[in-house]
């Protein structure tokens, strides 16, 4: 990372805190997961690392191809292999229980049936400019492998992990080992004879239409336009017989089913599909059947038709599964995967538990919300209702407009019910200001130009300098125009806002710090350091809370380095003469995870509050799994909470208390939200400006991820990073 001003000292290396301790508020829980714990008993795993190249030297980069390679070559030279079983991957490393003979070994194999997708090992192109599709049926091509030895990893280095050993650098290895070995196991990859009976011809005629298949018996590739109205021993075509004996006599045509064809005059028994339809992969002109166990689809093909609304029923219907359900999907799952009849994890001492892990979980207290009139409340799991309530604090809105792109909606029909909706609530809200309606000519207009359009009109009648708020009544729902404008912020939410667009692929904040050529920063911080110290009379921030979200565990430490780094950095730049730097408290909340909690011995969701801080947790760094919310269909599931910096000191109580009270002051919201509120608002922001940044002319430009970061208009510079100022020394970033 650059120092600006090119001087600057070193920063300093920040690490991953370890754990403190463990939480002891609210009352336990007896709780399970579906984590099942495994065993290993062997010491270590020797793996190798291969490249696959054909002759012409190209790089093979598609998995299903590989694996089919080296299935082929682990039937081929088994002898030379020594009889060993392998986990592979499917890219570029072997895993083995034994060394082989040689540490570097070199093989061809001969592949038929290859469709392989290729790129040039040695261009410096990106993969979507040089890769290109090549269909090769049933020719035989040559691959080369090369497998080397590279590394040698002790499996017992998990269990050293677990006992906190720090000088043990192998974990992720092992476990990388572990979860090949694992996903190796054909079992687990099958679908069971049940399941597929259920879907019906219709349904498949449907999910198969415009498919490309290959099939065994021929050279060719055909598409498929549907199925067969009878079964293949029934479907009956026409076919032609020419006599041996009398060349010159007119071939006859004969009435033959399908399965006779193939079984009689092809030679090709069927045993699967007779009792099934065909494909039909004709044309309007001639029809052709092909029975679907002689046919494979062609790789790489995309499925663009939307489901039907049967199998979107279906699909919604087992993704919202009821606790006591997915309990009995997990187990079942386990229980049929059979690892134990696998030669590989048994040479590995790899054992699996059936039963779910037991874990002791906790529930905490219920915050207390405060409302209007100084009336306090207690929500009941997790839910509440603002019915005869009112605000905490309420204001009273005397400058507003409405303007109108609707040309359907009435304005006084609207305004009398926000009127009478912000009286219930204690707000005081004057009838609007004159309204102002948009020129019919242009509705045709791009969205942004509407806009921009409606922003010419409400300058010209002086109508922004003064305007609390405008309320933009859209034509429909689903319209391109956006949003709601408002200049002052109202005190009910102190959050603050701060949006920089930047590369679609890029994890990593790269504008927090930004000073620009003249020696001023530009970054987001800044503006957020300055928002903090307006609305709080001039206090400057001691602690800094970052919440953080979207982070992968390999980029934890980037984090700490770099996005908490350019933040000290606009600090020190807004305020030269303080001495003393604000505190740090990092947290990463992670929600794309597979974890869920089950309470032990009734069949309802974890109530609002649970929170689990032991065994399934890491055994060395600070996490925890916390469920504020309270889910009434399917089953719910945890945020995952990593704290990686703590300098400020809290407690596992008080940090985790705090980070349950703000899941409950969504203001958008009348029950207790998954994460804290602050990230749903930082999300909701890059959401809405990633609607503005869809503009016609840089579609394509965008979508491709070739093109520069387009700059945000002006007038829409919202901010990408929101804030909350917590109290009145605490400023929360994310």
């Amino acid at each position: 990372m650059e120092e600006a001003g090119g001087s600057s000292p070193k920063p300093t290396k920040r690490s991953i805190i370890g754990r403190p301790g463990f939480g002891s508020s609210g009352h336990p829980m007896q709780l399970l997961s579906n984590h099942f714990k495994v065993s290993v008993n062997v010491t270590d795993v020797v793996f190798y690392q291969y490249s696959v190249c054909s002759p012409s030297g190209f790089l093979l980069i598609v998995c299903f191809i590989s694996a089919k390679i080296i299935d082929r070559l682990c039937q081929r030279y088994l002898y030379e292999l020594s009889g060993k079983s392998f986990a592979y991957d499917g890219e570029k490393i072997l895993y083995s229980l034994v060394r082989l003979p040689q540490s570097w070994m070199e093989f061809t194999v001969v592949l038929e049936e290859s469709i392989a997708k290729r790129c040039n090992a040695d261009g410096g192109s990106s993969f979507a400019a040089t890769c290109k599709r090549s269909k090769r049926g049933l020719r035989s091509e040559t691959f080369k492998v090369e497998i080397v030895y590279a590394a040698k990893i002790p499996l017992n280095s998990i269990a050293l992990s677990l006992q906190r050993n720090e000088t043990n650098n192998n974990t992720q290895d092992a476990l990388r080992v572990l979860d090949t070995i694992l996903k190796n196991r054909q079992r687990g990859c099958l679908l069971s004879e049940e399941a597929k009976s259920l879907l019906m011809a219709e349904e498949a005629k449907i999910m198969l239409k415009n498919l490309r298949i290959k099939p065994r018996h021929r050279d060719m590739e055909y598409k498929i336009i549907g199925l067969s109205q009878k079964v293949c021993k029934e479907q009956y075509f026409s076919m032609k017989v020419r006599s041996h004996d009398c060349a010159n006599v007119k071939p006859q045509v004969v009435k033959i089913t399908v399965y006779e064809y193939f079984t009689k005059h092809r030679g090709i028994e069927l045993t699967d599909s007779a009792c099934l339809p065909c494909l039909d992969v004709g044309n309007t002109k001639q029809t052709i059947y092909l029975p679907i166990e002689l046919c494979s689809l062609v790789p790489l093909q995309r499925c663009t038709k939307a489901l039907s609304p049967t199998l979107r029923a279906s699909l919604v219907a087992n993704s919202r599964q009821n606790p006591q359900d997915r309990k009995r999907t997990v187990i079942d799952a386990v229980r049929n995967y059979r690892c134990d009849d696998d030669s590989l994890l048994s040479a590995s001492g790899v054992s699996i538990e059936r039963q779910m892990m037991q874990v002791d979980g906790r529930v905490l207290g219920t915050p207390m919300l405060r409302v209007g009139n100084k009336e306090d409340f207690l929500p009941t799991n997790g839910r509440w209702n603002f019915n005869y309530k009112t605000l905490f604090k309420t204001t009273c809105i005397d400058r507003w407009v409405v303007v109108n792109f609707s040309s359907r909606c009435y304005n006084d029909k609207i305004c009398h019910d926000l009127i009478s909706c912000g009286r219930r609530m204690g707000i005081q809200i004057k009838s609007p200001r004159t309204p102002i309606w948009e020129d019919p000519q242009s509705r045709g207009d791009k969205p942004l130009d509407r806009v921009e359009n409606m922003f010419e009109i409400l300058n010209r009648a002086k109508l922004l300098k003064d305007t609390q708020f405008i309320l933009c009544v859209l034509p429909e729902k689903k319209s391109d125009v956006y949003g709601c404008w408002i200049p002052n912020w109202p005190h009910i939410s102190r959050y603050r806002a701060s949006v920089r667009a930047q590369s679609p692929k890029e994890v990593m904040i790269d504008a927090l710090y930004n000073p620009l050529a003249n020696g001023k920063d530009d970054g987001m911080m800044r503006e957020l350091l300055e928002d903090f110290c307006h609305t709080s009379n001039g206090i400057k921030p001691k602690h800094i809370i970052v919440f953080r979200n979207g982070v992968a565990e390999s980029q934890f430490s980037k984090v700490l380095n770099v996005e908490v780094e350019q933040i000290l950095k606009a600090y020190q730049d807004l305020f030269k003469s303080e001495v003393d730097v604000p505190k740090f408290i990092v947290i990463v909340a992670q929600k794309g995870h597979y974890t869920k909690l089950f309470q032990d011995i009734s069949p309802e969701n974890v109530p609002s509050g649970t929170v689990v801080d032991t065994e399934i947790v890491h055994p060395r760094n600070y996490d925890f799994y916390l469920c504020a919310h309270a889910s009434m269909i399917g089953t719910s599931r945890p945020a995952h909470y990593h704290v990686l910096l703590d300098e400020i000191g809290f407690s596992p109580d008080e940090l985790q208390n705090l980070i349950h009270a703000l899941s409950y002051v969504s203001q958008r919201s009348t029950t207790a939200i998954r994460i804290v509120a602050p990230l749903r608002y930082a999300n909701l922001a890059a959401r809405q400006m990633g609607q503005f940044m869809k503009f016609e002319d840089n579609l394509s430009e965008s979508s491709s991820g070739q093109g520069p970061v387009p700059k945000l208009p002006s007038w829409r510079v919202l901010r990408l990073t929101a804030t909350v100022s917590y109290g009145a020394q605490y400023l929360i970033v994310l």
